[in-house]
């Protein structure tokens, strides 16, 4: 089931004993571990006084683990005015919804953050649980052209670079942007880029702060101190509109975006036919048995080997071939290394037959011995005869 959290500055929270900036109102059953991982992504940073009506909103999904379970987080946090004390407030509103249910959600995580009617923009009401499963409507994701990152970037290209990011394993970006007023649109538009089965893989943020989930686009504002960082120290792609690079030439998405024609690299690649479980065990023993048989002939030198010999022993014969004719300043050390042990398995394979034939006979010979000295009945079985001292002595 899904979980929801409304976080902002109160005289009481929900919990008994909270104040100040805490939770409002979440889902009956929310699990502890969950509720406190939804209040730690709920940062802002107020570009503007509070209540001015300039702050942006940071429409954010985060990809976050609470107890080996994988939750899709979708934010709406937002300037709230002042709270009851006077101070800057905001309210953080979370939904967390696991992550195979999210994926059965058609549209993608930008589809549910657009239905303005669901998210919590203001609360002046008592703390309360909010039922189960409420969820948002997902709304009409349209495609159109790339119109926003031409105006802010002067080429649409820039968003085929967030595109090609989010190819394989999504990659982190940071999108320095004059107002964030333009990052919604920007974010909806390079979305286009990416294939809806995806999009749920991609973690974005249109006001970014430092999160605890993990957030690969990042919109920042330009002016802020989030952009300062962005341009002084950032391990990853920077895309700034006040001094855009040149973008590569022959990327796809680049110039799917230029021409305005997504669909060029959503195009599903032919599946490569992998073979079955019982194909790959049985493939290598097949080769193997058919490289004996065909060493194997009367004749052969290889006649009665394993296969795993019979290819140790061509390699063997392979790398001597190769060093055949260098002289001893061309060898290396670990080619020397391999010659001994070659030289080790031969002299050792032909030697073991007369070692173990020597040791036989050399058992026999003592067994016989033995046999023949201490075998009742025989006459070296007679313990040979003592003197008695005393009777000696007597005699004389």
């Amino acid at each position: 089931m899904s979980f929801e959290v409304v976080y902002t500055s109160a005289p009481r929270g929900l919990h008994e004993g909270t104040s100040g900036f805490c939770t409002v109102a979440c889902t009956k059953g929310i699990p502890r571990t969950l509720l406190k991982k939804l209040e730690s992504l709920s940062g802002y940073s107020h570009a503007h006084p509070a209540g001015s009506g300039k702050n942006p909103v940071n429409f954010a999904h985060s990809i976050v683990s609470v107890q080996q379970k994988v939750y899709h987080v979708l934010s709406r946090i937002a300037d709230a005015g002042p709270d009851h004390t006077g101070r800057s407030n905001k309210i953080a509103h979370h939904l967390a919804i696991p992550a195979d249910k999210a994926r059965a959600i058609r549209g993608g995580p930008l589809a549910l953050l657009r239905d303005r009617r669901f998210w919590f923009k203001e609360w002046n009401r008592k703390p309360t649980e909010l039922p189960a499963n409420r969820m948002p409507t997902a709304a009409q994701v349209r495609g159109g052209d790339f119109g926003a990152w031409e105006d802010v970037f002067g080429d649409a290209g820039w968003a085929g670079m967030l595109g090609a990011a989010a190819k394989d394993k999504p990659k982190p970006v940071m999108v320095i942007v004059p107002s964030a007023e333009d990052s919604l649109e920007l974010l909806g538009e390079a979305l286009q880029l990416v294939a809806p089965a995806k999009r749920w893989q991609v973690g974005f943020s249109t006001y970014y702060a430092q999160t605890a989930g993990e957030c690969h686009w990042r919109f920042v504002v330009d002016g802020t101190e989030s952009a300062r960082k962005a341009r002084a120290r950032s391990a990853a792609l920077v895309i700034d509109h006040r001094a855009p690079a040149s973008l590569p030439r022959g990327n796809p998405f680049v110039e799917a975006a230029r021409n305005g024609d997504p669909s060029s690299v959503l195009k599903a690649a032919p599946r490569r036919e992998r073979p079955t479980r019982q194909k790959r065990k049985t493939a290598p023993i097949k080769a193997s048995r058919e490289a004996a048989s065909s060493v194997s002939e009367p004749g052969n030198q290889y006649r009665g080997l394993r296969p795993s010999q019979v290819r140790r022993k061509q390699a063997g014969a392979r790398a001597r071939a190769a060093r055949r004719g260098r002289s001893d300043d061309e060898w290396d050390e670990e080619e020397v290394h391999e010659v001994r042990l070659d030289k080790l398995e031969e002299g050792t394979n032909r030697n073991m037959k007369p070692i173990w034939i020597g040791s036989i006979v050399t058992i026999l010979a003592v067994a016989g011995f033995l046999a023949y000295q201490y075998w009742p009945g025989s006459n070296n079985s007679t313990p040979p005869p003592t003197t008695d001292t005393n009777a000696a002595e007597a005699a004389e």
